[in-house]
């Protein structure tokens, strides 16, 4: 309660503090999962402001109009095994902002990971991707080209190698109360 928290903060003011425990804890982050259609919205609502019919609005003009990214009313988020050659040109047509995060993620490789390329989890249609048609000397919309950009981070980002990293936890005891 706050009454609680003013409580502590009042003995703990012009105290000094003693760390009691600290432990490190190694972690890894595997890199994310290709998108489907439910997750590229919640995505773009978090990340870009959009709402879920604008998404599917912004993939569709993507898909049919400018040829810039693969089927979006799609809910596998994996790609089948023989998709390696399409991907390794998706990544390669990146210029602008994304062409560095594409050539990181060839050099990285485009390995033929269960995380995805899984033809058992596949649905009628693989994950949206883009499809190594340049948007360069497109023009987009912001709004068009936010959704795009977004899409092709993620192509790059599923090449990453995983992110490894220590967790610290640290507690801290001034008089009675621990932080």
């Amino acid at each position: 309660s706050r009454e609680q928290a003013e409580a502590i903060a009042a003995r703990a003011k012009g105290q000094r503090g003693r760390v009691v425990q600290a432990t490190r804890e190694q972690k890894t982050e595997y890199p994310p999962l290709l998108y489907d259609l439910t997750t590229m919205q919640r995505e773009a609502n978090s990340q870009l402001g959009f709402t879920a019919k604008k998404t599917l609005a912004t993939a569709q003009k993507l898909y049919e109009t400018h040829k810039l990214i693969t089927y979006p009313r799609t809910d596998s988020r994996y790609l089948s095994h023989d998709m390696t050659g399409k991907v390794e040109k998706a990544l390669a047509s990146y210029r602008g902002d994304l062409q560095e995060i594409g050539q990181k993620a060839l050099e990285y490789g485009v390995r033929l990971t269960k995380r995805v390329f899984d033809d058992a989890k596949l649905t009628d249609h693989h994950a949206i991707i883009p499809t190594g048609r340049s948007a360069e000397r497109l023009s987009l919309t912001a709004d068009e080209r936010s959704l795009y950009e977004m899409v092709a981070r993620r192509l790059a980002a599923v090449f990453y190698p995983n992110h490894e990293y220590d967790a610290l936890r640290v507690v801290t005891r001034i008089g009675e109360d621990d932080f």
